[in-house]
């Protein structure tokens, strides 16, 4: 037979409390995009490469997409992912 004890424990979580586009810097009220961005090449670069951003409008995303385009090494492992967000 198992006996338990019962505990109060106390958890810290970090609750957004704003939001600001990465490209023009406007707070982000209801729906944006959250840009990643990575490659799987061999390396230690892989983590350092690996960024999010925060986006308010398709402008700020054709921004976000035209400077990593440009500032990829040629690789084939190149990989971004688009999700849509909203705020609280």
């Amino acid at each position: 037979m198992t006996e338990y004890k019962t505990i109060e424990t106390v958890t810290k979580i970090n609750i957004p409390i704003s939001t600001k586009c990465d490209i023009c810097k406007k707070e982000i009220t209801g729906k944006y995009w959250r840009l990643t961005r990575y490659h799987n090449d061999w390396g230690n670069d892989s983590t350092d490469f690996y960024k999010v951003f925060d986006l308010c409008s398709r402008e700020c995303i054709n921004k976000a997409l035209d400077d990593y385009i440009n500032s990829c090494k040629e690789s084939f492992t190149q990989r971004f992912e688009l999700e849509q967000e909203e705020t609280e």
